[in-house]
């Protein structure tokens, strides 16, 4: 995500965008991106789903994370 605007980060949980409330780099870390989201209460107790990050256009590989 290294040079592209928040505006052009996009977070995906079982395909449904999130609110993406931060996305560039870490500063304590050199090298290190952070991006923060706003998970929707609508997700509460979905267990595993899947989450990708688009950036400019680029898609990331997905991963599974558990939500109660």
């Amino acid at each position: 995500i290294r040079g592209a605007p928040q505006s052009g980060v996009q977070v995906l949980v079982n395909g449904t965008a999130v609110p993406v409330t931060f996305a560039g780099a870490q500063l304590t870390y050199p090298g290190l991106d952070q991006i923060n989201v706003q998970l929707l209460t609508s997700l509460a107790g979905s267990g595993e789903v899947t989450v990708e990050v688009v950036a400019n256009g680029t898609s990331s590989n997905s991963v599974l994370i558990a939500i109660r």
